[in-house]
């Protein structure tokens, strides 16, 4: 890797770590007090520590991100593939989206059969997982379902993400797995920009495609592939 390359990725990775310390300490205390530990609040001064706790929590995810995008393009992002459960680690992505989902009474499926393995990073699926799911339920309205399903096809596994929400046009399929591309929502601001171009890179280098069926107003169907495997006895 030129030295210029290298240089950008040791300042982004000093950088990343630098920020992260304030900002957790940021989303830590903003946490005591929605939780009420030094004492309850008022709807208002509720509302005010909601809007820092969110904030927070996006800047954190932008970090992250931005950090993921630099080790790809410095060829410094290890992955250690093995043979994954598709069920058990969609089942940990959503529990990790479960909250938001429940702030919006949206119900979150899990409809694939414990058979279905890959040869992928756990780690990174999981991610890829959240952030596909995660921008369904920001898009989706209140009440509403996202499916999450898998079906073989050939080699390769392919992992769906259904919404009922306001739905992407045809000419914003290919840009919203570019750098920095977040579309407004009817009903939330955009997410970071990033998430489903990190995603998108991060598919690739486990040798999978990744893309989107959607019109507008007609919710949206995210999915991606991955090599299939069988799964251990």
């Amino acid at each position: 890797m030129p030295e210029a390359e290298n240089r950008h990725f040791r300042f982004l990775a000093d950088l990343s770590h630098e920020v992260r310390s304030p900002l957790n300490a940021i989303i830590g205390f903003s946490e005591l007090l929605t939780d009420g530990v030094f004492g309850d609040l008022t709807d208002e001064q509720r509302a005010v520590v909601n809007d820092i706790l969110a904030a927070g929590n996006h800047m954190l995810r932008l970090i992250s991100d931005v950090l993921d995008i630099s080790k790809i393009h410095a060829d410094k992002l290890d992955l250690q593939p093995e043979v994954l459960c598709v069920a058990s680690v969609t089942e940990q992505a959503l529990t990790v989206v479960r909250a938001p989902s429940r702030e919006k009474s949206i119900t979150l499926t899990n409809e694939i059969s414990t058979d279905l393995a890959v040869w992928a990073d756990e780690r990174r699926v999981t991610q890829i997982l959240c952030n596909i799911i995660s921008n369904a339920i920001r898009c989706s309205p209140a009440g509403s379902e996202v499916l999450v399903t898998a079906q073989t096809e050939g080699e390769y596994v392919r992992l769906s993400v259904q919404d009922r929400g306001c739905g992407i046009a045809p000419e914003d399929h290919e840009r919203i797995f570019e750098d920095f591309i977040a579309l407004p929502t009817p009903e939330e601001a955009p997410g970071t920009g990033l998430g489903l171009s990190v995603s998108k890179r991060l598919v690739e280098l486990m040798c999978g495609t990744i893309g989107v069926e959607s019109e507008k107003g007609h919710g949206a169907t995210f999915s991606f592939t991955l090599p299939r495997r069988d799964r251990p006895d």
